[in-house]
C-alpha cells in the first residue's frame, strides 16, 4: 500500500494495535485518523463491522481491504473467500479424501473466515463426500476444537481457517504422536509471510495480498481525486499452494500400492 501510495503522490499514516485489533481499537484508530484530516482511509480490520463504518463514508473517502463488504456505499477489494475455500476442498477431494473435517469460525469473529469454511463444506458435500463440521469461536481456538474431537472423528483431513491455525493443529498432532500428512492431511488459508515459506511446506490458499494492497490504494486515490465516486466490489482470485501437509488419502494410496 505504501509503495503504491508514493507512486500516486500520497503518504501513508498507519494505526494498528500491539495485539489483536479489537473492534474498540479499530474504532478508536478510525476516529483518530479522521481527526488528523487525512484525505482518505483504507480499513484493513477483519473485526470491524460494516455498520460501524457506514456513518463515516460521507465524511471521508473509504476503501475496505481484505474482505467483501455487504453494506451499500462501501468500496472493498478482497480475495474471494468462497472461491478459495472451494479450490482447497477440491484439492483434497482430488487426493481421495472422503471424510474431511472443516473448522468453521463464528460469523461474529470473522465474516471472511466463516465464508471460506462454508464454501469448503458445500464443495465437499456437493462432491458426495462427508464434511464434518468442527465449530470454533475464532481461528485462535482451532486447536481446542481439533483436540476435543480428533479421537472420535475418523476423518482423514482437517481444513483450518488460517495458516496460524494450522501451526496450532500440527502441535496438537505432535503431542499425540501424530503428524501431517502421515496421519492427517491438513490445509490452511492465507499463504503469505513466514508461514508460506517452502521450508514449512503448508498446503494452503495464497491470497494476492500485494494486489489487494495496490488495488485498495488505487481505488481510494480515484475517490479522493474525483475520478470514481461510485462504490464497487473488486474480487480477486487466490491460488492453491501445494505443500507437504496434504497428500493422497491413505485408502487411495493403499489401492495404488496393491495395483
Amino acid at each position: 500500500m505504501q509503495q503504491e501510495a508514493e507512486i500516486r503522490g500520497y503518504q501513508v499514516v498507519t494505526m494498528t494495535s500491539a495485539g489483536e485489533l479489537e473492534v474498540a481499537d479499530a474504532m478508536r484508530a478510525l476516529r483518530n485518523l479522521i481527526s488528523l484530516q487525512v484525505d482518505g482511509l483504507v480499513i484493513a480490520s477483519a473485526r470491524l463491522p460494516s455498520e460501524e463504518i457506514v456513518p463515516f463514508i460521507d465524511r471521508v473517502p473509504i476503501v475496505v481491504a481484505g474482505r467483501k463488504e455487504t453494506s451499500v456505499g462501501i468500496t472493498s477489494v478482497f480475495c474471494d473467500d468462497a472461491d478459495g475455500g472451494r479450490m482447497l476442498a477440491d484439492h483434497l477431494l482430488a487426493l481421495g479424501h472422503r471424510r474431511i473435517a472443516v473448522v468453521l469460525v463464528d460469523e461474529e469473529y470473522s465474516l471472511s473466515q466463516q465464508a471460506r469454511g462454508i464454501a469448503m463444506i458445500s464443495a465437499i458435500r456437493r462432491a458426495g463426500a462427508e464434511a464434518v463440521v468442527w465449530d470454533a469461536s475464532s481461528d485462535t481456538r482451532t486447536a481446542e476444537a481439533v483436540a476435543l474431537r480428533l479421537n472420535d472423528s475418523k476423518v482423514t483431513a482437517i481444513m483450518c481457517p488460517t495458516d496460524t491455525a494450522v501451526m496450532d493443529v500440527l502441535e496438537v498432532l505432535r503431542q499425540r504422536g501424530l503428524s501431517a500428512p502421515a496421519d492427517y492431511a491438513v490445509t490452511g488459508y492465507d499463504g503469505f509471510g513466514p508461514l508460506a515459506a517452502p521450508y514449512l511446506g503448508l498446503t494452503t490458499l495464497r491470497q494476492p495480498v500485494e494486489e489487494i494492497g495496490r488495488t485498495a490504494v488505487d481505488l481510494l486515490v480515484d475517490k479522493i481525486e474525483g475520478r470514481n465516486a461510485h462504490d464497487s466490489l473488486v474480487s480477486l482470485r487466490g491460488t492453491v499452494l501445494i505443500g507437504r501437509t496434504a497428500t493422497v488419502a491413505a485408502t487411495q494410496a493403499s489401492v495404488a500400492l496393491v495395483d
